[in-house]
Protein backbone atom coordinates (compact mmCIF):
# COMPACT_ATOMS: atom_id res chain seq x y z
CA UNK A 1 0.00 0.00 0.00
CA UNK A 2 2.81 2.43 0.87
CA UNK A 3 4.50 1.62 -2.43
CA UNK A 4 1.30 2.57 -4.30
CA UNK A 5 1.10 5.90 -2.46
CA UNK A 6 4.75 6.69 -3.26
CA UNK A 7 4.23 5.84 -6.95
CA UNK A 8 1.07 7.99 -7.14
CA UNK A 9 2.89 10.93 -5.53
CA UNK A 10 5.83 10.56 -7.91
CA UNK A 11 3.52 10.53 -10.95
CA UNK A 12 1.60 13.56 -9.69
CA UNK A 13 4.77 15.53 -9.05
CA UNK A 14 6.29 14.64 -12.42
CA UNK A 15 3.24 15.94 -14.31
CA UNK A 16 2.90 19.28 -12.57
CA UNK A 17 2.62 22.42 -14.66
CA UNK A 18 5.76 24.50 -14.34
CA UNK A 19 6.31 28.22 -14.69
CA UNK A 20 8.47 28.80 -17.81
CA UNK A 21 10.89 30.87 -15.75
CA UNK A 22 11.64 27.98 -13.38
CA UNK A 23 14.37 25.53 -14.26
CA UNK A 24 14.24 22.16 -12.52
CA UNK A 25 16.47 19.12 -12.54
CA UNK A 26 14.12 17.41 -15.02
CA UNK A 27 14.31 20.38 -17.37
CA UNK A 28 18.01 21.12 -16.98
CA UNK A 29 19.04 23.54 -19.70
CA UNK A 30 15.52 23.96 -21.07
CA UNK A 31 15.17 27.65 -20.24
CA UNK A 32 18.41 28.55 -22.06
CA UNK A 33 17.42 26.33 -25.00
CA UNK A 34 13.94 27.92 -25.12
CA UNK A 35 15.36 31.46 -25.22
CA UNK A 36 17.89 30.64 -27.95
CA UNK A 37 15.31 28.65 -29.93
CA UNK A 38 13.19 31.80 -30.33
CA UNK A 39 16.01 34.26 -31.07
CA UNK A 40 18.45 32.30 -33.27
CA UNK A 41 16.99 31.04 -36.56
CA UNK A 42 19.92 28.73 -37.38
CA UNK A 43 19.79 27.20 -33.90
CA UNK A 44 16.03 26.75 -34.25
CA UNK A 45 16.32 24.82 -37.50
CA UNK A 46 19.11 22.66 -36.05
CA UNK A 47 16.94 21.77 -33.04
CA UNK A 48 13.87 20.57 -34.92
CA UNK A 49 13.51 16.90 -35.78
CA UNK A 50 12.45 17.11 -39.47
CA UNK A 51 10.19 15.85 -40.83
CA UNK A 52 8.30 17.15 -37.80
CA UNK A 53 4.94 15.62 -36.90
CA UNK A 54 2.06 17.95 -36.16
CA UNK A 55 -0.71 20.00 -37.73
CA UNK A 56 -0.84 23.23 -39.71
CA UNK A 57 -2.82 26.15 -38.33
CA UNK A 58 -6.52 26.06 -39.22
CA UNK A 59 -6.29 22.46 -40.42
CA UNK A 60 -9.20 21.12 -42.42
CA UNK A 61 -11.14 18.02 -41.36
CA UNK A 62 -9.24 15.74 -43.74
CA UNK A 63 -5.85 16.81 -42.36
CA UNK A 64 -7.14 16.47 -38.80
CA UNK A 65 -8.50 12.98 -39.42
CA UNK A 66 -5.34 11.66 -41.11
CA UNK A 67 -3.03 12.80 -38.30
CA UNK A 68 -0.02 12.38 -40.58
CA UNK A 69 0.92 15.99 -41.35
CA UNK A 70 4.67 16.66 -41.47
CA UNK A 71 6.52 19.96 -41.25
CA UNK A 72 9.64 20.23 -43.40
CA UNK A 73 12.41 22.83 -43.55
CA UNK A 74 10.70 24.10 -46.72
CA UNK A 75 7.30 24.79 -45.10
CA UNK A 76 8.57 25.78 -41.64
CA UNK A 77 7.82 29.30 -40.41
CA UNK A 78 10.30 30.46 -37.78
CA UNK A 79 8.94 30.79 -34.25
CA UNK A 80 9.68 34.03 -32.43
CA UNK A 81 9.35 35.06 -28.77
CA UNK A 82 5.73 35.25 -27.66
CA UNK A 83 4.44 37.29 -24.74
CA UNK A 84 1.20 35.64 -23.68
CA UNK A 85 0.47 38.43 -21.17
CA UNK A 86 -0.07 40.86 -24.05
CA UNK A 87 -2.35 38.66 -26.14
CA UNK A 88 -4.83 37.03 -23.77
CA UNK A 89 -3.40 33.56 -24.30
CA UNK A 90 -2.95 31.14 -21.45
CA UNK A 91 0.56 29.63 -21.64
CA UNK A 92 1.52 26.37 -19.93
CA UNK A 93 4.66 24.28 -19.82
CA UNK A 94 4.03 20.81 -18.46
CA UNK A 95 6.69 18.23 -17.70
CA UNK A 96 5.66 14.88 -19.14
CA UNK A 97 8.58 13.11 -17.57
CA UNK A 98 12.30 13.56 -17.46
CA UNK A 99 13.46 15.02 -20.73
CA UNK A 100 10.05 15.89 -22.21
CA UNK A 101 7.94 19.07 -22.03
CA UNK A 102 4.52 19.88 -23.44
CA UNK A 103 3.82 23.53 -24.21
CA UNK A 104 0.33 24.86 -24.89
CA UNK A 105 -1.07 28.25 -25.78
CA UNK A 106 -4.83 28.56 -25.33
CA UNK A 107 -6.94 31.54 -26.42
CA UNK A 108 -9.81 31.21 -23.96
CA UNK A 109 -12.34 33.39 -25.82
CA UNK A 110 -12.07 31.58 -29.16
CA UNK A 111 -11.03 28.14 -27.76
CA UNK A 112 -8.12 28.03 -30.20
CA UNK A 113 -4.89 26.36 -29.11
CA UNK A 114 -1.34 25.69 -30.25
CA UNK A 115 0.79 22.81 -28.99
CA UNK A 116 4.50 22.09 -29.05
CA UNK A 117 6.42 19.17 -27.58
CA UNK A 118 10.09 19.33 -26.70
CA UNK A 119 12.34 16.41 -25.79
CA UNK A 120 15.96 15.65 -25.17
CA UNK A 121 17.38 13.94 -28.26
CA UNK A 122 21.05 12.91 -28.27
CA UNK A 123 21.66 14.97 -25.13
CA UNK A 124 20.09 18.23 -26.40
CA UNK A 125 16.62 19.76 -26.35
CA UNK A 126 14.71 19.57 -29.64
CA UNK A 127 11.23 20.40 -30.89
CA UNK A 128 9.62 17.04 -31.71
CA UNK A 129 5.97 18.04 -32.42
CA UNK A 130 4.14 21.22 -33.45
CA UNK A 131 0.42 21.80 -33.99
CA UNK A 132 -0.49 25.31 -35.11
CA UNK A 133 -3.58 27.21 -33.92
CA UNK A 134 -6.66 25.02 -34.21
CA UNK A 135 -9.96 24.72 -32.34
CA UNK A 136 -9.63 22.85 -29.06
CA UNK A 137 -10.93 19.32 -29.24
CA UNK A 138 -10.31 18.89 -32.95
Amino acid sequence: MRYLIVVCCAITLSCQTRDPAIATSDTSGFEAFYQQFHTDSIFQLERIVFPLSGLPANADRLTLSKKDYKWTKENWVLHRPFDSTLTGFEHKLTELGEGMILETFLQKDTRMAMERRFAIVDGNWHLIYYAGMNPVGQ
